[in-house]
């Protein structure tokens, strides 16, 4: 099961254009309508930026894909194959934590108290679906 498919179900909206391709209405946009979109866009958050380290964007990750994941799972809202999908996201995910983080010499105490801590900071479902959606993105 490819990422890509797992992302194609979480999308909705008319096909992007092929690679190369220009879509027909193309028009410019106002540097402020710019910053409006990426303010707004789904997967597009800042728990994921390039100034965070590579074993905090991957315990937010692991954080999201397990909170989507319970709550897709439990209201049955996803087929067996989207659920495995996304299983073996977080499992990626799961795996960098734990080698990241005994990188940087962090038992395994340490990295569960990094994870309560981090979830902690992202209490909102709403918040925690942009970021498995982001996750998701880097992945592909």
């Amino acid at each position: 099961m490819s990422v890509s498919l797992l992302l194609a179900a979480c999308s909705s909206g008319e096909p992007a254009p092929a690679p190369g391709e220009t879509p027909d209405r193309a028009r410019e946009f106002s540097e402020e309508d710019k910053r409006a979109a990426l303010a707004l866009s789904i997967g597009n958050v800042q728990a994921l930026s390039a100034e965070t380290s590579a074993y905090d964007r991957a315990q937010t990750c692991s954080i999201a894909l397990e909170s989507v994941y319970a709550q897709l799972s439990e209201s049955g809202q996803l087929d067996t194959a989207m659920i495995n999908a996304i299983d073996q996201v977080r499992t990626v995910y799961n795996n960098q934590v734990q080698q990241l983080g005994s990188a940087e010499n962090k038992s395994t105490a340490d990295i569960a108290a990094d994870r309560l801590q981090r979830a902690e900071e992202i209490p909102e479902p709403s918040e925690r679906g942009q970021i498995a959606i982001g996750c998701l993105r880097a992945m592909s």
